[in-house]
């Protein structure tokens, strides 16, 4: 275990060097020592420590509170302040910098370890979360998907880079007004209220799914066609939060043949978005997981679905023609009609596709089942031809590397495209997956990603059968929960068919 680093600011020496004693007696590190508040910070700044003891009162013209605070909340350093002072002002003051334990002369050594050790857990846990929620806003920030997120009043909370630039808007001037001052919503040619969309998803609690959709913005006179959906951001059904509304831009791809048009959509969101059930199960040929359309075509609970074998939904006789039309070395069955189980309800005529879901050695590892009512047949026939079409082919590869340029995670789509195996990709620097002809071009992106942050464009791949290919990159800078860069992270989209 790490030993901890901690920093004393305290203007009385003796009562320093008994703080001292105890702490290195409980196995503490004691970075320095110091008794003003200018000194506190430039100790702090230069040594880094885990944790500051604070004495309220220091010598010089800054205080132990105002020292604190600059500690705290720049350099994101836990803080505990010490004084022989409790009067509520004092308190008050100290206070509103966030202390993490505040302790009033004298007091005795088992106490202060108490308070350090519950500092120093708390800390690492908000650094945890601190972490996290910096990855969570960089991927959002790298997406191609547009996303507006909104309170429950109704103002705009957020919007991502893609968004910004859909609506020319900067975020300055999105951030805390209504969707209905800079956007209106038209659905077969007529405009929706966004204060009623957000009522109707609200009421129902169900996901809007938008396939028809155009966006006209405030500041533009075009309209432009979307594809998207608006739902609840929510805990469970009590603690509701907000609404979330992802969208992309479509004209594009409503020029090219439809069979093109799921190309540009996540294998994540197409799971969350289009109407169709789905299922999947392990190797055991035990489900695993099914989305809110399979419970609401089969009548069946959660409990009565997951990790139970796949004849718990689909009827037995037509599971066993289902694996004698279909093998795990193809990993794919023709359409097939077929009636499912429903509870109560009796049995409800489906369509049925499935495929097998490979391991990275290409091992059968489960199946992914998609089901569809047959009501309207043609339609539905059409839908998960795109479905298939865009899992074969719309999956993003996403990419970390260290600040050295060496990969430290790849997904399958990323290992997909440059024909390796995943674990054959980790710890390669990424300057080898580019031709020597682009090298100049790539050592800009590296540089803008440092300076700037942030880099987008295309970029030439070189595949490990020397093969060449083209993609789209959106690559963002990382950081540590110190705001000192610690890698990037990248989502690419081959893009060699639109080239050719």
């Amino acid at each position: 275990m790490r030993v901890a680093n901690i920093l004393i600011a305290e203007d009385e020496r003796p009562i320093a060097r008994s703080i001292r004693t105890q702490l290195t007696g409980h196995g503490y590190n004691i970075s320095a020592m110091v008794s003003s508040g200018t000194e506190a910070i430039k100790k702090a700044e230069s040594l880094r420590p885990d944790l500051v003891l604070m004495d309220i009162h220091l010598q010089g013209e800054m205080t132990g509170i105002e020292a604190g605070h600059y500690i705290s909340k720049v350099l994101l350093i836990p803080i505990i302040y010490l004084t022989g002072y409790s009067d509520e002002k004092t308190i008050s003051q100290a206070m509103i910098t966030e202390p993490y334990a505040y302790m009033t002369k004298p007091f005795n050594g088992r106490d202060l370890y108490t308070n350090i050790e519950i500092a120093l857990h708390k800390n690492k846990i908000e650094r945890t979360l601190r972490m996290n929620e910096r990855c969570f806003f960089n991927t959002l920030n790298s997406l191609t998907d547009a996303i507006i997120s909104i309170d429950l009043e109704g103002y705009i909370r957020y919007i991502n880079p893609t968004a910004e630039k859909l609506m020319n808007f900067p975020p300055k001037k999105c951030l805390n007004r209504k969707p209905s001052e800079i956007f209106t919503v038209w659905d077969n040619r007529k405009s929706k209220a966004v204060p009623e969309l957000l009522k109707h998803v609200l009421s129902t609690g169900k996901t809007l799914f938008m396939n028809d959709h155009s966006l006209q913005f405030r500041n533009k006179k075009t309209v432009i066609p979307i594809q998207g959906s608006l739902a609840l951001i929510k805990e469970d059904q009590k603690n509701i939060f907000g609404f979330v509304f992802i969208f992309h831009d479509i004209s594009v791809r409503k020029k090219l043949q439809k069979a093109l048009q799921w190309c540009e959509n996540k294998y994540q969101m197409l799971i969350k978005t289009l109407p169709v059930g789905l299922f999947i199960t392990d190797k055991n040929e035990n489900i695993i997981y099914v989305n809110d359309i399979i419970f609401e075509m089969s009548g069946l609970s959660r409990h009565e679905l997951l990790g139970k074998p796949v004849t718990s939904l689909l009827e037995k006789k037509q599971y066993e023609m289902i694996k004698k039309k279909s093998s795990r070395e193809t990993g794919q069955m023709p359409f097939l009609e077929l009636p499912l189980q429903t509870g109560d309800k009796g049995r409800l005529d489906t369509l049925l596709f499935t495929r097998s879901i490979p391991d990275e050695n290409g091992h059968y590892q489960g199946t992914l089942g998609i089901l569809m009512d047959v009501t309207h047949k043609k339609q539905a026939e059409k839908k998960i031809s795109q479905l298939n079409r865009a899992i074969n082919e719309s999956i993003d590869g996403i990419a970390m590397a260290d600040l050295n340029g060496r990969l430290m995670y790849i997904n399958s789509a990323f290992a997909q495209m440059y024909g390796y195996r995943m674990k054959d990709m980790i710890g390669m620097e990424i300057k080898d997956l580019h031709p020597r002809s682009s090298f100049k071009e790539f050592t800009q992106a590296q540089e803008q990603i440092r300076s700037k942050g942030s880099w987008r464009g295309e970029m030439d791949n070189i595949r490990k059968d020397k093969t060449f290919f083209i993609t789209y990159v959106s690559a963002t800078l990382l950081y540590d929960e110190r705001k000192v860069p610690n890698g990037s992270l990248a989502v690419i989209k081959d893009i060699t068919r639109y080239k050719n």
